[in-house]
């Protein structure tokens, strides 16, 4: 029990001064979960090869999630009639009013071949410009 009981955490792995952070919001009560790249390793996660001490996961609950390619991707629109559609790649941008910042996804299949993410890198940098020039009526992206 503490003064931060009933407070919950969400602590993102590899992120700064996270780990010290969250086992002393976790000192106080709070409850944190900590969310982690899904690691090779049976003893512990981490990021980029990198094995958390025991000490800072001290009373946090852990999550390993292996986002970084997934077997497949599938999406559906109902209201136009798409259900369940297989993609090997996908982009997802959220504008956050809030702090003005882009929070976005990019996520890509293993057998998505690396000559059509550079296409579709391609195609999403025109079609942004696209449409920043529609809403903005301003041409200087065309000419880079």
């Amino acid at each position: 029990m503490g003064p931060l009981e009933g407070i919950k955490v969400i602590e993102i792995a590899g992120i700064g001064p996270c780990p010290i952070t969250g086992m002393m919001l976790a000192d106080l009560g709070a409850e944190v979960i900590l969310v982690e790249r899904a690691a090779e390793n049976p003893n512990g996660a981490g990021v980029g090869g990198v094995i958390e001490s025991a000490f800072f996961r001290r009373g946090k609950k852990s999550i390993a999630l292996d986002l970084k390619i997934p077997e497949s991707i599938n999406w559906s629109a109902t209201d136009g009639g798409v259900t369940n559609e297989n993609a090997k790649a996908m982009m997802m941008g959220v504008w956050d009013d809030k702090t003005s910042e882009c929070l976005r996804i990019d996520l890509w299949t293993k057998d998505m071949l690396m000559d059509d993410m550079k296409r579709m890198f391609h195609q999403t940098f025109i079609s942004m410009a696209d449409g920043y020039e529609r809403a903005t009526e301003d041409l200087s992206l065309i000419h880079i």
